[in-house]
């Protein structure tokens, strides 16, 4: 019994490790970029959400934020998308509702216009899933359907 718990630490330990080098690896990353570009966009987002899995959704939607106005710059739909996605993900955890609302509608907005169905259904379920939290149930319900069609 001693064994296993000991072993089980180890693996904690590992897996903090594991979770450290990767955001540090990340930010090296962003450091040594010179000029943005979609894989900068692309760093920005995966370091806000290294820190969205951390439950630091503040920290996060600072990374997302960089990466909006980024992609933006650079006319970068995908990671425009993703990072609007991003903040309305980490916007909801905060119980911020209305912003979460307002970034998911504007990922469905570009998804639209893309014909980008995956994204759009990934979308209207994520949105789907904010109106849920607000108990506004017909809406939530509107948002599942849509993401069937």
């Amino acid at each position: 019994m001693r064994s296993l718990i000991y072993l089980f630490f180890i693996c904690i330990s590992w897996s903090s490790y594991s979770q450290k080098v990767n955001i540090q690896e990340i930010e090296s990353k962003l450091k040594s970029k010179s000029k943005p570009d979609s894989n900068y966009v692309n760093l920005l987002n995966q370091a806000g959400d290294y820190y969205y899995d951390q439950q630091n959704h503040t920290k996060a939607l600072e990374y997302y934020k960089q990466a909006l106005q980024n992609a933006q710059k650079l006319n970068f739909k995908n990671g425009i998308v993703r990072s609007h996605s991003n903040m309305a993900s980490a916007y909801r955890f905060m119980g911020e509702y209305n912003s979460s609302i307002e970034n998911h509608k504007k990922a469905i907005d570009i998804s639209l216009a893309r014909n980008d169905e995956t994204q759009l259904a990934k979308s209207y379920i994520n949105l789907g899933n904010v109106y849920r939290n607000t108990a506004d149930f017909t809406e939530a319900i509107s948002c599942y359907l849509k993401a069937l069609e």
